[in-house]
Formats: structure tokens, sequence, C-alpha cells
């Protein structure tokens, strides 16, 4: 049948909208629902990492965690978002909570820097989340349908975050019971 391929093109493009939403979703969720303290851009410095290679950075940055936490026992949390320049090198931006205070410097732009990712991986710059809502709306626009494309070509996840991160919690379930005297400004047969 012809048109096979348009519909298939089509059930593609559905799905990918479909996950590109519930990631934006649970990213905002993510964003709001944990005390996050620093807004980070994540880059790797050609000298020190292959920037093209998102899998290997994505392992050896957990592992980095991982050794952070171990030692210098900390309760480091992330949410991060990797994205691709135009070059096709990454970096990522994300929500950090629990870094080492001793270790913050600043560098030659004025912002907050963390030499121990610097020394192991390249430019970092961190700066104090002010409204975390702002941030969260902020944060879920490097959620987008070009990058979820090129993610899914190389296997990753369109986000990373720390395990054990607090979520939404439903508090209640129910009906909302109006006054008669309630004035709708809009109704049809499913809602008011």
């Amino acid at each position: 049948y012809p048109d096979t391929d348009i519909v298939t093109a089509a059930s593609y493009d559905t799905k990918l909208d479909n996950s590109i939403s519930r990631t934006r979703s649970r990213v905002f969720e993510l964003a709001l629902c944990n005390a996050w303290e620093y807004f980070v851009t994540l880059t790797l410095s050609p000298a020190k990492y292959d920037r093209m290679n998102l899998p290997a950075f994505r392992r050896d940055l957990s592992q980095w965690i991982r050794n952070q936490r171990r030692l210098h026992h900390i309760d480091f949390c992330y949410l991060l978002i990797p994205e691709m320049h135009q070059d096709g090198a990454w970096h990522m931006h994300g929500l950090v909570s629990g870094l080492r205070a001793d270790a913050f410097e600043f560098n030659a732009q004025g912002f907050l820097d963390y030499p121990p990712y610097r020394d192991k991986f390249g430019y970092i710059s961190l700066s104090h989340v002010r409204s975390h809502e702002r941030v969260a709306r902020y944060i879920t626009k490097y959620i987008s349908k070009d990058f979820a494309a090129r993610a899914a070509d190389l296997g990753a996840h369109l986000y990373y975050a720390s395990r054990g991160l607090a979520g939404a919690e439903l508090l209640d379930r129910g009906f909302l019971h109006l006054p008669d005297s309630f004035k709708s400004d809009y109704q049809n047969d499913f809602v008011k």
C-alpha cells in the first residue's frame, strides 16, 4: 500500500510528540518538587574529553558523581538534560544540590565554578536558584523534538536524574461541589 509510509511517519511523530510531552511534564515535576540549590551548565573540554560521545560522558559523569558522594559523604542530587551544540558536541544543563561548599570558586566570567568537575571534564558554570517555578519552566525548554530524535538515534535518555527524587503527590481526589449560584464562563456537555 502506498500510504503505509505516510501512516508510519505520522505514527512515529505522534509517539515522539507524546514522549516529549511526558518528558517535559516529568522534568517540570522533578524540578518543582525538589530543593535545588543551583542551575548548572556542564561542558566538556576537548583537551580532556571526547565532546561528541554522549554515552561515554553520561557513564563517566555518573561514576564521578558516585565517587563524589562516597569520598565526600555528600547527598549530591541532579536533574540534567543533554543538549547538542551545532558542531555535534554535547553539554548538559540542569539542576543540582548537595555539592561541597568548600570546593566552590569564581571563574574569570564571575560565575560560580566547581573545580572537582572542571578538573575532570571541562567548564562548569553554576548560579543559585532564585525561583523554583521559573527555573522549572526554563529547564523544560531544553526538551525539544530535534533533541529527542537525535537522542533516540543514540539510545540516550532525554534527561538524567538522581534516584529517589521527590515527585508530585496526590493529596485528594473527588468532585468539586459548586453552589447553585455559581455562574460559569464556559459550559458544554463535559465541562463547566
